[in-house]
């Protein structure tokens, strides 16, 4: 947008002119071009061209394109807990891209603070984060709800994406997670590593799973620390 190029990149230079129609004459065939980014692969791109060959009949030509873009718009966070339950705050590094950056809070209106307050235990927040170049990076943060007394806690519950739970382990231990339908029966493993004593925190995607109702069981050797119930919508 900001009228910025790159160096010209020559991808395959045609060894002839294209003479498909009479002999040893100068055919315009036009410009058969197109481009297509990689819809989840930012700075990668397919390309097909026009090109010819050394019997003058032309043929299409495709290629990958990709950049090590040190500009690569990106983000880190922070979220900030306070005594008071709904008294939360989330704190946004953008870095990478072209400053200045906007962002928009929960679809809300774009401005220019990266930190938001006033949030709740459990809460979630989505984030769009933009640069100077209209690049774009999102997010979803979910707060984690900060109970000491309480040893797992799901959220968001009911969900249709992402699932995160907090539980405590009295000490550093290796768990397995897995989920079972509503009759018990085993549906996946979606972890198995060492986790740290005290508060954990963990997430999985809900997506594959059809609607319904599921249980999410931590067990550590032959001891089953927690079974929890959750609604996929």
């Amino acid at each position: 947008n900001e009228g910025n190029y790159s160096d010209v990149l020559e991808l395959r230079k045609g060894k002839s002119i294209v003479d498909r129609i009479t002999n040893d004459s100068y055919e315009r065939w036009g410009d058969y071009f197109g481009m297509q980014r990689k819809y989840n692969e930012p700075g990668k791109v397919f390309t097909f061209g026009f090109t010819t060959d050394d019997t003058k009949r032309n043929f299409g030509w495709a290629n990958e394109l990709f950049t090590p873009d040190t500009n690569v718009l990106a983000y880190k966070y922070e979220v900030v807990s306070t005594e008071n339950y709904c008294e939360n705050s989330i704190k946004i590094d953008a870095f990478g891209g072209i400053p200045p950056y906007g962002i928009t809070w929960n679809n809300s209106t774009t401005n220019t603070s990266l930190n938001s307050d006033n949030y709740c235990n459990g809460d979630t927040s989505i984030f769009t984060i933009h640069d100077s170049r209209s690049c774009e990076i999102s997010g979803k943060i979910y707060l984690p709800i900060e109970d000491k007394n309480k040893q797992f806690a799901l959220f968001p519950n009911p969900t249709s994406d992402l699932l995160a739970f907090q539980f405590t382990a009295k000490e550093a231990t290796l768990i397995e997670v897995n989920i079972t339908d509503a009759k018990g029966s085993f549906v996946k493993q979606i972890i198995y590593q060492e986790v740290k004593a005290g508060l954990n925190e963990l997430y999985f995607s809900t997506e594959p799973l059809p609607r319904g109702i599921y249980f999410v069981e931590i067990i550590s050797g032959n001891e089953k620390l927690s079974k929890n119930k959750f609604v996929k919508n």
